[in-house]
């Protein structure tokens, strides 16, 4: 019943589908992530892509639609942070090559010289 009035764009049924699962929508993300900001921020996306896809999802049971929603909401948000952690660890294991003083000030000034002479070409260059 919701889901039909759902479907139509009744936004009175989709504030009371949201009343309704919020809490379970918020529950599953947080036991995967343990970070309130990122489960409040799937419940928000689990509500917008329902929303959005409204008319076209044909959606038979709303709680199992949300609930399924959710978990692949997570699990992408997992996937990027596991990318985020090995670059961080990669970058950290990344030796940062050292440059001496003569060196640091031999790069500046060339790196003045290039501003200058480009500087001194016509302006359509």
């Amino acid at each position: 019943m919701l889901s039909n009035l759902l479907s139509k764009g009744d936004e009175l049924a989709f504030s009371e589908v949201y009343n309704r699962f919020w809490k379970k929508i918020f529950t599953i993300a947080y036991n995967r992530l343990r970070e309130i900001e990122s489960a409040e921020d799937i419940v928000h996306d689990v509500f917008a892509s329902l929303w959005a896809n409204r008319e076209k999802a044909g959606i038979e049971s709303l709680e199992n639609y949300l609930a399924t929603a959710a978990k692949y909401m997570v699990f992408a948000k997992l996937k990027i942070k596991g990318r985020e952690r090995a670059f961080n660890q990669q970058s950290i294991q990344t030796p940062v090559p050292e440059m001496s003083v003569e060196n640091a000030l031999h790069f500046k000034r060339v790196l003045e010289l290039v501003r200058y002479e480009v500087e001194k070409l016509p302006e359509k260059c």
